[in-house]
C-alpha cells in the first residue's frame, strides 16, 4: 500500500509537470493509451549521421570559413615576394635622321622589388602560418567534439533498442503467466493473492516496457537534434 501511494503521488507530480510543459490547465488529467506504442523513427546509419551532422553544423561551417580565410592570408603574404613587373610598348615615327627608318616600335618592361623589406615579409608569412594552424586545429577540435556527441547519442539509441527488446520479451512472459494464473484461479488451484501478485508483475513489466519505449523515443529525438534534423 505504501508503494502504491508513492506511485500515485509520483503520477500526480509528473502529470502536473506534463500539463505545464504542454501548456494545459494544471487540473487536466491526461490518460496514457497503453494500446499503442511509439513508432520507431527511421534513423540513418552511424556513418551517415556523422556526415549529416558535419554538413549541417554551423560551427563547422564557420571554422571552415576561418581556414579558407587563413589560407588566403598566407597566400597574400607569400605574394609579397613577387616583384612588380610592368610591360610597355610604343610605336614611333621620325624624319630627322635619313639613315634611320621612319616608322619603328619599341618595347620593354620595368621591374620593381623592395630588397630591404625581407624581415617584415617573413614576419607576415610566419603570422599567417600561425593563424592557419590555429584555424585548422579549431576545425579539427569542433569535428571531434561533434563526433563524440553523435557517437554518444547513437550508442544511447542502440542501448534503448536493446532494452525495449528485452522488456517486450519480459512483458510477453508476464502476461502469459497472468493468463495462466487466471485460469488456475478459476479452477481453485491458486489463491487470489498469488493471482494478484502475478498480475502485479505483469503490470510492472508493462510499465517497464513503456518506460523503455519512451526512453527510446527520447534518445532518437536527441540524436535527430544532434545531427541537425530537429531544430535546437
Amino acid at each position: 500500500r505504501q508503494a502504491t501511494l508513492t506511485q500515485k503521488l509520483q503520477i500526480h507530480d509528473f502529470g502536473l509537470v506534463l500539463d505545464d510543459l504542454l501548456g494545459l490547465p494544471l487540473s487536466s488529467q491526461p490518460q496514457l493509451d497503453e494500446g499503442t506504442s511509439a513508432a520507431p523513427l527511421a534513423l540513418p546509419s552511424r556513418e551517415e549521421c556523422l556526415r549529416i551532422a558535419q554538413d549541417r553544423s554551423p560551427e563547422i561551417r564557420s571554422a571552415q570559413q576561418a581556414v579558407i580565410k587563413a589560407k588566403a592570408g598566407l597566400a597574400a603574404a607569400k605574394d609579397a615576394y613577387i616583384p612588380d613587373v610592368t610591360g610597355l610598348a610604343r610605336y614611333s615615327y621620325q624624319s630627322g635622321v635619313p639613315l634611320l627608318v621612319h616608322n619603328f616600335g619599341t618595347f620593354g618592361f620595368s621591374l620593381s622589388y623592395d630588397v630591404f623589406d625581407g624581415g617584415r615579409r617573413n614576419a607576415e608569412i610566419k603570422d599567417s602560418r600561425t593563424l592557419l594552424s590555429e584555424a585548422e586545429l579549431s576545425l579539427a577540435k569542433i569535428k571531434d567534439e561533434l563526433t563524440v556527441q553523435v557517437e554518444t547519442a547513437y550508442d544511447k539509441v542502440e542501448q534503448f533498442e536493446s532494452m525495449v527488446g528485452v522488456a517486450d520479451e519480459a512483458l510477453g512472459v508476464r502476461e502469459e503467466a497472468a493468463r495462466l494464473a487466471d485460469r488456475q484461479f478459476e479452477q481453485n488451484i491458486v489463491l487470489a493473492s498469488a493471482r494478484e501478485e502475478t498480475h502485479a508483475k505483469a503490470a510492472f513489466a508493462k510499465a517497464t516496457f513503456l518506460e523503455a519505449t519512451l526512453g527510446l523515443s527520447m534518445a532518437q529525438a536527441e540524436l535527430k537534434r544532434t545531427i541537425g534534423q530537429i531544430p535546437q
